[in-house]
């Protein structure tokens, strides 16, 4: 009977120890502090309505899409610009499911850290707000599961080779973008045509937000 008890009561201690544990592991994991200043190329007057998110999707951005349909979601949390242009928030929340590829092993979302017009002051990024500007060559990753044998599963299924994203972590990461050319791939146009994406070993990092004349001379990673 004392043996029962000892064990049970040892069972518990475990348990608990593990429990908080774990939690600071997932804690620890899913949850990036980002900073860092805006590059405004346009001559804005003032920052007061500007605000930094990381705008989560998991296929090819369509910003046409509305309402529940959107594959792309800002972030909960965003960060004001200061008016010397520097920015600094953390990223808690995780993104939305709808902005998650989500298998039966894992789920995965792609972020890029953009600027956006808050022209209600509000604090939310809504239909009407414009992103004008993102981080160049760096992408946010989320993934939660078992990463490595889902994309496994994923090649099975399919019979299609997956090149790319095998050094994805689970957990939120900032990544550099590797381009097809400095992976040195035999033959980037059929091998793959995509961007890599490679957990930055320091995570502590300054990402500049650039505002470019015009959107379409941003360099984001085209890893899809």
């Amino acid at each position: 009977m004392m043996k029962t008890r000892f064990l049970l009561l040892l069972a518990l201690c475990f348990g608990s120890v593990y429990h908080h544990s774990n939690a600071q592991l997932l804690k620890q994991k899913f949850r990036v502090h980002l900073k860092g200043k805006i590059v405004d190329e346009t001559g804005l007057k003032g920052y007061e309505h500007l605000l930094v998110g990381v705008l989560w999707h998991h296929d090819d951005l369509n910003l046409k899409e509305k309402g529940e349909q959107r594959t792309w979601n800002m972030s909960a949390n965003v960060g004001k610009v200061k008016k010397n242009g520097k920015y600094s928030f953390t990223i808690t929340e995780p993104p939305l499911t709808r902005s998650c590829l989500v298998t039966q092993r894992f789920r995965m979302s792609i972020g890029f850290l953009v600027a956006f017009a808050d022209h209600n002051k509000n604090g939310q990024f809504d239909e009407g707000d414009k992103v004008i500007g993102a981080t160049e060559h760096y992408a946010l990753s989320y993934i939660n599961g078992s990463f490595q044998k889902g994309l496994d599963a994923l090649e099975k299924k399919n019979n299609k080779k997956i090149v790319t994203l095998r050094q994805l972590k689970n957990g939120m990461y900032i990544n550099k973008a590797v381009t097809p050319e400095e992976q040195k791939l035999k033959d980037p146009t059929t091998d793959t045509p995509f961007d890599d994406l490679y957990p930055l070993k320091k995570q502590k990092i300054k990402l500049k937000v650039r505002i470019p004349k015009k959107l379409r001379d941003l360099k984001v990673p085209n890893w899809t």
